[in-house]
């Protein structure tokens, strides 16, 4: 919906106020390409995630390069760039504070303005850790938004870093209704409504409005009270940006200070990751049933990470397969299945003793449900779990 007539080829020669709105203008063109991209493939995660790889790649190689060229120095910029996406309200209210992005009024759509909406901007901390994380801040959120009787507006991007990726990329990210389900949130009575669908309907008018009718940023740490004291106001947002070295630098800390946690409501579902673990349940019934084994058992083996934790010294030896495999002999019969929900990188090689004894399954083994290759390993887990 913007505006955007800059390369890197037209910053080279500017100064001063040109230079700096050529290459924040061509920062937003990259990431808006790399959004678009990722938006527009398939939400399907039976086709996988990992092939949000090369979009992520191509925009933070694309941003490294113009940033360490004509537009090296430019103060709004980095070179070492985490992520793509565009955190919501935050990158685009400072773009058209600068003047550099053209403010959209959308005054016909009147019903915009018949609803009052809660957003919460990027938690730096939250959008680069892991599933957990990123669900018991949106629980949060979500709580807040039923609280306030907003409509909640979710973030389209959703990002991890590498540790738990095992990605090169210093944050990986892909859209959010890939990895998690929100259309729950519509059996809640304000509902809720996805950043970009709220810019298409609402236009940006009140990403810089100094009327508290109209825009209200709140700090990251306002208790829920004052929150609730902004009744009147369009868009109330709750700002992280300085969050990150704070008691609040996770968001699901807002609730555990200002929210009963007796009343929270669901979590973002895992839908879509149920369907898929579904089926591998259904393929380890039908073998059952097919005679190929009387019985079967899942095992979940956690090791990876948590082997230098000091709040774990005996995990290695306890998840040893020799350990596992004196649990597990009373119990079963040889040739039963074994399906093992694991982090342990080489499987087939840690668990070889295991297949002397038992038919192995797995997320990276059973073919004929998933294929692995088309997955983070964190989704895997996930599915796992």
């Amino acid at each position: 919906k913007f505006e955007v007539n800059c390369s890197n080829e037209s910053c080279l020669g500017l100064k001063h106020f040109e230079i700096e709105k050529c290459c924040s203008l061509e920062n937003y063109s990259i990431s808006k390409r790399a959004e678009d991209t990722m938006r527009n493939s398939a939400l399907s995660l039976e086709e996988g995630d990992i092939r949000f790889i090369k979009p992520n790649k191509k925009c933070l190689e694309e941003r490294q390069k113009f940033a360490s060229g004509p537009c090296k120095g430019v103060r709004y910029l980095k070179p070492d760039f985490k992520g793509c996406t565009f955190s919501p309200f935050v990158s685009e209210q400072l773009l058209i504070s600068k003047g550099y992005l053209k403010n959209i009024i959308k005054t016909e759509e009147i019903d915009c303005f018949d609803k009052h909406y809660l957003l919460w901007t990027r938690v730096p901390r939250d959008y680069a850790m892991g599933h957990n994380h990123h669900l018991a801040s949106f629980n949060c959120m979500l709580k807040e938004a039923i609280y306030l009787n907003r409509t909640l507006i979710v973030d389209d991007f959703v990002g991890m870093q590498k540790v738990h990726t095992n990605i090169n990329l210093p944050i990986f990210e892909v859209p959010y209704n890939l990895w998690y389900n929100s259309t729950f949130l519509n059996d809640y009575e304000a509902g809720y409504i996805m950043w970009s669908e709220f810019k298409e309907k609402c236009g940006t008018a009140s990403l810089t409005s100094k009327d508290q009718e109209i825009l209200h940023e709140a700090h990251f740490s306002t208790s829920a009270e004052v929150m609730e004291s902004f009744k009147k106001t369009f868009l109330l947002v709750r700002d992280f940006r300085k969050s990150a070295e704070s008691d609040f630098r996770y968001g699901f800390k807002i609730c555990k200070h200002f929210y009963d946690k007796s009343d929270m409501p669901m979590r973002p579902a895992k839908y879509i990751f149920v369907e898929i673990a579904k089926k591998m349940i259904s393929y380890l019934e039908e073998r059952n049933k097919n005679g190929l084994n009387d019985d079967y058992v899942c095992i979940h083996v956690r090791r990876g990470d948590k082997l230098n934790k000091k709040e774990y010294p005996n995990l290695a030896e306890e998840t040893s397969p020799e350990r596992i495999l004196e649990l597990l002999d009373p119990i079963l019969k040889p040739n039963a299945t074994v399906f093992i929900a694991t982090n342990e990188k080489n499987l087939a090689e840690f668990f070889q003793p295991f297949y002397l004894k038992y038919e192995i399954a797995s997320v990276y083994k059973v073919s004929s449900v998933i294929d692995h290759r088309l997955f983070l390993p964190s989704t895997l887990a996930l599915i796992d779990y």
